[in-house]
């Protein structure tokens, strides 16, 4: 039931409080007097009332918890591999992987990294307005900035003001930032778009090849915006798409040619006249695997926070790269079954002796995939309960799991219990990934949604949101 505090307004009469169902609400709803049905109720005639009330959002089942120092070495571990003018830019897309878009991107600065890699422009801009503000504790304004997903209706005026260095990978992207950068002034004002042109050397996805001809155009457009002061060729890159498979012969030669093609490119653009500050092509398993692919700058994501880009043939722990995430969640219920039991929907797990499953309070509206339930031929995804590891028994609900304790336990309701954590003895985020037939990106991005972050050694800012633990 969420807390309601309600005050009438000048000249009402106070028994006007509104009544109804006041506990199917939004976590944060004001009303203003104009009808709002979801609150589940309306006001009595014109005259209004102003309840304004916050559900207990504080309560939470989960808990994550993030350790910043890992991010840190883990990103200082990354750059020794590196030669002394090759930067590194520290991938911070999707909230982090989970991990808090601003504490980890300070985490990563604070390593070594000197540039911050996101998607999403949201993400771009939000983190500008962080590393400009004056309550760090050390200046981080002149961090650069790379974002490369964007529509036709991004606001590309305010990617210029912030200083962003953008990806283009069409011939409208180009003719965007340009008008853009025309509108505020161009080079004069200080608005001149730095734009890193994407080479798709065999990965499928976004960037220029040499089918037609819209490469050609694409450096013509850029040049004749470069003379105007609107635009300059800051950078030139690629992603490679089977860098982390060092033991499949195919993958590796596969990855040597986009390299080789990706040289191909850069050499075309320099014999055009343009002078690229900027090379880049590798993410996490390029920057470890392949040093003649590191160039000038490396674009590390799933490292920084510990984890391989593919358990199965990088061995992360080899790098001294340490896993920073801890996923616990709350017990609600623990109770005794007998032999023989279904769990869950569709009975595809039975007990097979008198035991006690214990109710853990996530699912997959949660996160937690389905994928991730076990049946009576294939365990479930790990679950450390006390010092006992035991498995998800049946499958995964949109709000809750359940796990076959065993027969003897001293578990009970409120016990807090391990999903994955940074210490060799609780399971692991790869874990967690095999038994749902997936990667630990999609674990990491999806499990943290909803739960409340708490952070090792947080940096000092009165930018942070407040945790709530």
């Amino acid at each position: 039931m969420p807390r309601i505090h309600w005050t009438p307004r000048a000249g009402m009469d106070p028994r006007d409080k509104p009544k109804g169902d006041m506990g199917r609400t939004s976590p944060r709803v004001t009303w203003d007097g104009r009808l709002a049905p979801a609150l589940g109720f309306m006001p009595r005639g014109d005259r209004g009332a102003t309840p304004c009330y916050t559900s207990n959002i504080e309560h939470f089942p989960a808990r994550v918890t993030v350790n910043l120092d890992a991010i840190s070495n883990n990103t200082a571990r990354v750059k020794s591999l590196l030669a002394e003018n090759t930067e590194i830019m520290g991938i911070v897309k999707a909230n982090a992987y989970g991990h808090g878009l601003l504490e980890s991107a300070h985490a990563m600065l604070k390593g070594g990294a000197s540039w911050l890699g996101v998607a999403k422009i949201s993400e771009a801009l939000q983190l500008r307005e962080y590393l400009d503000a004056d309550t760090l504790e050390c200046s981080h304004s002149n961090t650069r900035i790379f974002s490369w997903i964007y529509g036709p209706d991004a606001p590309f005026s305010s990617m210029l003001r912030a200083q962003l260095d953008v990806s283009v990978s069409t011939l409208w992207e180009i003719e965007k930032f340009a008008a853009a950068a025309r509108h505020l002034g161009g080079a004069e004002n200080g608005h001149c778009a730095r734009l890193h042109i994407k080479i798709d050397t065999g990965f499928g996805r976004n960037g220029f090849t040499n089918v037609g001809n819209d490469f050609e155009k694409a450096l013509r457009l850029i040049g004749g915006f470069q003379q105007e002061g609107l635009v300059v060729l800051e950078g030139i890159w690629s992603h490679l798409a089977n860098a982390d498979s060092p033991n499949n012969l195919g993958a590796v030669q596969k990855t040597r040619q986009q390299n080789e093609l990706f040289q191909e490119y850069i050499a075309y653009v320099e014999n055009a006249g343009f002078r690229p500050k900027y090379k880049h092509i590798s993410a996490s398993a390029g920057t470890l695997l392949y040093p003649e692919m590191r160039y000038n700058l490396v674009r590390p994501g799933i490292a920084l926070y510990g984890l391989s880009p593919n358990p199965d043939e990088i061995d992360a722990a080899k790098f001294g790269l340490q896993p920073a995430m801890k996923l616990e969640v709350q017990m609600n219920n623990v109770k005794r079954v007998h032999a023989g039991e279904g769990v869950s929907y569709g009975h595809v797990y039975h007990t097979s002796e008198e035991t006690n499953l214990g109710i853990v309070p996530l699912g997959y509206a949660d996160g937690i995939l389905r994928s991730c339930g076990g049946d009576d031929q294939r365990a479930g995804a790990p679950v450390l309960v006390g010092d006992k590891v035991a498995k998800i028994a049946g499958r995964v609900c949109m709000d809750q799991f359940m796990i076959d304790i065993g027969p003897e336990t001293s578990a009970k309701a409120g016990d807090w219990v391990t999903l994955f954590g940074f210490q060799n003895w609780e399971p692991s985020v790869n874990e967690w990934a095999k038994a749902g037939g997936t990667i630990s990106y999609e674990i990491l991005s999806k499990t943290t949604s909803l739960a409340p972050i708490r952070y090792i050694s947080a940096p000092k800012t009165g930018m942070l949101p407040k945790v709530i633990v």
